[in-house]
């Protein structure tokens, strides 16, 4: 018996079908491998308004808000710093109703830690700690640095070897950046800026501000 011969023809047709097998491939490992950049693009619409609140946005508070407050911030600014007391009271006052979001804000012109120290607290949020990191990283704030950020999730007791490849591969910065390019798109110039409800908010705010405008909403609800 003897085999077949694959005539030219055909062998042109299954390198064709090869040819845009691997093309096809190519195209959707690029565009994984390009989601961040699709999402920052995405939040920098001009007819943004509001900010936007998902999963990867860290969270506190009521589980059923009436009240979410969306806080653009930088872990190297004095004033955010002074705030963060403030809005933990408020969330230990209004345990049910207040709900608190996480948006980064880093400014690169203030400090050279801005986005380092965003990455070490989305680091210690890979492992279920931002919130106490957020504490200690405001209440340290100086001198920042990557000792620093190594200390304090050694003191919290995370994995130090996870933290440390996270902190020195920066895995968390296209989501540092998707906030940053959030809080552009949202012509955000200051920090804190806060909104309430989509009402935004900029600077200092006490602590009896802040209970007059939630207790004014959850009133009306």
């Amino acid at each position: 018996m003897t085999m077949a011969t694959v005539s030219p023809y055909r062998w042109h047709v299954l390198l064709t079908i090869a040819f845009f097998l691997v093309i096809t491939f190519i195209f959707f490992a690029v565009a994984t491998a390009s989601k961040d950049k699709i999402d920052i693009k995405t939040a920098t619409d001009e007819t943004l308004t509001t900010p936007t609140v998902t999963f990867i946005d860290p969270q506190i508070g009521a589980e059923t808000p009436t009240v979410t407050i969306v806080e653009f911030a930088d872990f190297t600014c004095e004033s955010c710093a002074d705030l963060a007391p403030t809005l933990q009271q408020l969330l230990e006052k209004y345990p049910n109703d207040v709900r608190l979001v996480w948006k980064d804000f880093p400014n690169e012109s203030r400090s050279d830690q801005a986005t380092p120290s965003a990455i070490a607290a989305r680091c210690a949020d890979a492992q279920g700690v931002f919130w106490s990191y957020h504490d200690q990283l405001f209440a340290a704030q100086s001198p920042l640095g990557a000792t620093l950020y190594q200390t304090l999730a050694d003191g919290l007791g995370l994995d130090s070897k996870k933290f440390q490849t996270c902190l020195t591969s920066s895995e968390p910065l296209p989501r540092v950046r998707k906030a940053f390019q959030e809080g552009l798109a949202l012509s955000i110039t200051a920090t804190p800026t806060l909104f309430i409800n989509g009402e935004r908010h900029t600077g200092g705010m006490t602590f009896n501000d802040l209970s007059a405008i939630v207790r004014s909403l959850t009133t009306t609800k």
